[in-house]
């Protein structure tokens, strides 16, 4: 009787190579998706950053920049699933298909809540495209875990805070959040920011 290592090598040699475009598909979505949950935790590191805060990346990692466990993928999964379902059903590129599954996966209750308060929170600062803003809202439980920073154009000054707001006053409280930044300097640094760029 083989034991069972050699039983294992057997099949690893006498298994053809993957020649179905499905199962290549499947490989080259799997290793997208080891590959993103790799880098979620370091998402927008540069490498120097990287290599100070973690060494060598080589394992998957929990928390991480938006504090998710490990082996977590981010959007860019999600959509990449999402388009290769509309690509399989579609027998190719479909424009209308294609950009009904994007729709169908970023326009829900959850993601309208997330960038309202982010959009509200803007617009009661009032940066805009001019000062460097920086917002990143998260539903999570009965809250928008909102985190916000305001930087001046050269990126040495900064006003950053976190906030949970209410998912029951959701736009009140992304308005009173921005007036808090505003009043501890975050429209000091936009006003400065506009006198820079000649508005």
């Amino acid at each position: 009787m083989d034991r069972p290592s050699e039983r294992v090598l057997s099949l690893a040699v006498d298994t053809p190579p993957v020649t179905d475009l499905t199962d290549r598909a499947a490989g080259c979505l799997l290793g997208l998706a080891c590959g993103d949950a790799l880098g979620r935790p370091v998402e927008g590191y540069s490498s120097a950053g990287i290599a100070a805060d973690y060494g060598r990346l080589a394992e998957m990692r929990g928390r991480g920049v938006h504090g998710r466990p490990a082996g977590t993928v981010t959007d860019d999964t999600a959509m990449t699933l999402r388009l290769a379902r509309s690509l399989a059903d579609c027998g190719g590129f479909d424009g209308a298909d294609a950009s009904e599954v994007i729709h169908d996966a970023i326009d829900t209750p959850r993601t309208r809540v997330e960038t309202t308060v982010e959009r509200v929170v803007l617009a009661e600062l009032g940066g805009g495209c001019i000062a460097p803003i920086g917002i990143y809202g998260v539903v999570q439980g009965e809250h928008v875990h909102t985190t916000v920073q305001v930087l001046n154009q050269d990126g040495t000054e900064s006003v950053a805070a976190t906030r949970d707001i209410s998912i029951e006053s959701y736009v009140e409280g992304a308005k009173a959040f921005a007036a808090d930044l505003r009043d501890r300097g975050a429209a000091d640094l936009i006003e400065a920011a506009r006198r820079e760029a000649g508005e």
